[in-house]
């Protein structure tokens, strides 16, 4: 179910870590985390699904600093494809296929033509892709994560502080660091408005179609109107004769 992200705002960290939701949410949690790691296959699996409602309610954003732990083979061209992918605003999606390939294949999980496939079958720009993989700015990424030098993975952090990668610990870490107000901009892309503008879309599209529309009807009407001008300057001139 890969368009569950297709609401939720989304963008990068300044050091290039993927972020989802709010980016002024009250509440950071932060996951370094490997493609390649069984506990961070698990996290994905049993946790961060049990986050997402509070990312989508503005409470948190979460972010992904992706590392090279774990046993699973290339590690380094999981992280670059889902670097890559979010250039492209497919990060998330890329991240779901990544954590589900592992689960899935194991220790073919990230050869090279999966890992192509999956470019093709999640409708990236292949050339875009390709110019991405090796680029600087995606080994600046790479090198930003392995300097915060975390050695386990996956290790969470709520607001700068580490906390144990529970449900519990995180949720209990997140209620502690929560403003009193609770008022929070949500961490989503809001769905009346973004009905509103299809609706105003499609109101200009038919007033477009209705200006071509009047357009048309008048020139046919001229048309009209010179044809019968036509007609009866010829009988005029069968008349006189």
């Amino acid at each position: 179910n890969l368009d569950k992200y297709d609401n939720f705002l989304n963008d990068t960290t300044d050091e290039g870590y993927p972020r989802l939701g709010n980016p002024d949410a009250p509440v950071s949690v932060v996951e370094y985390s490997s493609f390649s790691s069984s506990g961070c296959l698990s996290f994905h699996d049993d946790i961060f699904p049990a986050l997402l409602p509070r990312v989508e309610s503005g409470e948190i954003n979460f972010v992904f600093v992706p590392l090279q732990t774990g046993s699973v083979p290339n590690p380094e061209g999981a992280s670059r494809t889902a670097i890559c992918a979010g250039e492209q605003g497919q990060f998330w999606q890329m991240h779901d296929v990544l954590f589900f390939w592992h689960g899935t294949y194991v220790n073919s999980a990230f050869q090279d033509g999966r890992i192509r496939t999956g470019v093709q079958e999640l409708g990236l720009n292949t050339a875009d892709f390709n110019r991405c993989f090796n680029s600087n700015s995606t080994n600046a990424v790479l090198t930003a994560a392995q300097n915060e030098g975390i050695a386990s993975t996956p290790t969470i952090t709520v607001n700068g502080a580490p906390v144990a990668g529970t449900l519990d610990a995180i949720n209990t870490a997140i209620d502690n660091n929560l403003p009193a107000s609770g008022s929070f901009e949500p961490g989503i892309i809001d769905a009346e408005t973004t009905d509103t503008q299809d609706v105003n879309d499609e109101v200009e599209n038919a007033e477009d179609v209705s200006d071509e529309t009047d357009g048309e009807s008048t020139e046919d009407t001229e048309v009209e109107e010179s044809a019968e001008d036509t007609e009866t300057s010829e009988e005029s001139e069968d008349e006189e004769s």
